[in-house]
């Protein structure tokens, strides 16, 4: 089960990166909601974070940023 909580984080992640380097800004938003999702399943983890960190290093957007916003808007 957490192989496949891992492998849907990655997809998830990878996929909203593909939509967020479309040039015209047109995916961003599918790009967002992807995003979100991941940020779900990586809340709804806390014992699979460690190797999540290490598979969002292949993002283009960032799980620490994202993750330290988050903190600060509270």
């Amino acid at each position: 089960m957490s192989a496949e909580i891992i492998k849907q984080f990655e997809t998830l992640g990878l996929s909203a990166s593909y939509h967020f380097a479309d040039d015209t800004g047109k995916e961003f938003r599918q790009g967002t909601l992807k995003k979100r999702a991941a940020l779900k399943l990586f809340d709804d983890n806390p014992e699979l974070q460690n190797e999540m960190r290490v598979v969002a290093g292949g993002f283009l957007w960032s799980l620490a940023s994202e993750r330290k916003q988050e903190q600060e808007n509270g």
